[in-house]
């Protein structure tokens, strides 16, 4: 059996194809371990605007009284996705909280134009949330 030269070239210009394809996926949009972290950071988004949701839920307006932690809120408050670590929380005064989360990629402010409270950097961050604000947006990741 002989291998026809038209045979090798069409092999090898696929290959250079197929190649040429999936070197242009990774640089646009990044390798699959970029695409799990960026996967985990809007996880911890969902996570933080549930659990904020969950506390001005419990937030006494009349006595401006936030739970003690989020155990009371819910006893199996989701934890960072990678980490496994339970998010931080924390009372600031009468009408504000932080819940905080540590993000591998930033977001920031000019990007996130549709939902600026998101906006944050990478690495440890903590969104200063206030109940008695209008914070509707703020579930909606």
């Amino acid at each position: 059996m002989s291998v026809n030269k038209k045979d090798i070239w069409a092999a090898a210009g696929a290959t250079l194809v197929v190649a040429t394809v999936v070197v242009l996926g990774f640089l646009t949009l990044g390798s699959p371990g970029k695409q799990r972290l960026i996967s985990a950071d809007n996880r911890r988004l969902t996570d933080i605007a549930q659990l904020a949701f969950r506390v001005n839920q419990r937030w006494d307006t009349t006595n401006h009284h936030f739970p003690a932690t989020l155990d009371e809120v819910s006893p199996s408050a989701p934890k960072d996705p990678i980490t496994a670590a339970p998010y931080k929380y924390h009372v600031i005064s009468p009408n504000q909280y932080e819940l905080c989360a540590t993000f591998a990629y930033a977001i920031p402010h000019d990007e996130q134009t549709q939902f600026p409270m998101w906006a944050h950097p990478a690495g440890p961050y903590c969104f200063k949330i206030d109940p008695s604000q209008s914070w509707q947006a703020f579930y909606a990741p």
